[in-house]
């Protein structure tokens, strides 16, 4: 009987836990979408969208937000389901995570494998900086029916950190897939991209490059920088290094041939700096990894087009691609 009793107490001690989170999350879902694929997501009551935030510190995000209360935010990525290789991902995840923020142990980046929607879900919690401000990092990985999205909570080091990890877990467990464009069929080629237009995909027995994202970056007296974000897969039994094709890939401005750039020390753009990090590291056989290739503008020309190496990749077309704002 007594057994019975603590069974009974403790599921209505979850169950007041749980209502107290639900009460701190905001009544109205918000949206986003990527590759194809809507979601939506209830977020804490004071967490608003940043635009401004998101243009500034991830532009490969669908979505930012920050709190109102206090120095968090959050920043959303979405991929599709296929694109990713989720054998051992939880695992390769955390020691990725560790070798990022330079981690002595492994276990000092927490994690914890759990479902939502009875999907895979890992979490992971870990101690930076963010804006020069000390900061707990959230990073969720849950998967959809066909999506597969990446939350980013970067929350103060402040004396609510622990009632606030509490809360965004509530909101993340809210993540709902909402439509898909083209239902179990949905694959890249069908897919449009927020920041530079239509997907591009190059692909032979060696490799696959799905470019799916543009950025015309300033960087400090030079000229603006091109950033071409791309998904590589290595398919050859040999480890491959991304940045190396980057030869394979002619960019012309008004008829110029751009040549390859690089971004100074001083370039706040973290998130692109990493791309290009992951770009310059070997990718072993069935990997795939989101990097960036970088070339030099050569004028004003809103327009750069794409020639592709002929030998590597047979009768694929010049592509032109239009420079956001």
């Amino acid at each position: 009987m007594k057994r019975t009793y603590r069974k009974i107490f403790m599921i209505c001690f979850f169950m007041i836990l749980l209502t107290g989170c639900s009460k701190n999350l905001s009544k109205e879902a918000t949206t986003f979408s990527g590759q194809g694929v809507t979601y939506e997501i209830n977020l804490p009551s004071s967490w608003k969208t940043d635009e401004a935030g998101k243009e500034a510190y991830n532009r490969q995000a669908v979505y930012g937000g920050e709190d109102t209360k206090s120095n968090s935010h959050v920043f959303i990525l979405t991929y599709l389901k296929s694109e990713v290789n989720r054998q051992d991902f939880a695992k390769k995840t955390r020691v990725e995570l560790q070798k990022r923020y330079n981690y002595k142990e492994l276990s000092g980046v927490y994690m914890q494998e759990y479902q939502i929607n009875k999907q895979p879900a890992v979490k992971y919690t870990l101690n930076t900086k963010f804006k020069d401000k000390d900061v707990w990092a959230h990073f969720y990985y849950v998967e959809t029916s066909h999506g597969f999205v990446e939350m980013i909570f970067y929350s103060a080091n402040d004396g609510d950190y622990k009632e606030r990890s509490k809360i965004i877990d509530a909101s993340v467990e809210t993540l709902v897939e909402k439509d898909a464009k083209a239902g179990d069929s949905l694959t890249t080629e069908q897919t449009e991209d927020s920041e530079g237009g239509d997907e591009i995909k190059i692909e032979n027995e060696n490799m696959s490059i799905l470019i799916d994202g543009v950025m015309k970056l300033p960087d400090g007296d030079k000229n603006s920088l091109l950033v071409i974000r791309y998904r590589f897969t290595n398919k050859k039994e040999e480890a491959m290094i991304p940045e190396e094709n980057q030869k394979l890939i002619t960019a012309t401005q008004a008829e110029q041939v751009l040549t390859k750039g690089n971004l100074s020390k001083e370039n706040p753009e973290l998130d692109v700096k990493e791309l290009i990090k992951k770009g310059a590291e070997p990718v072993e056989k069935d990997q795939m990894v989101e990097a960036a290739f970088v070339y030099e503008l050569a004028n004003d020309d809103k327009r750069v087009v794409l020639n592709f190496s002929k030998e590597e990749f047979k009768d694929h077309p010049a592509q032109p691609i239009d420079l956001p704002e």
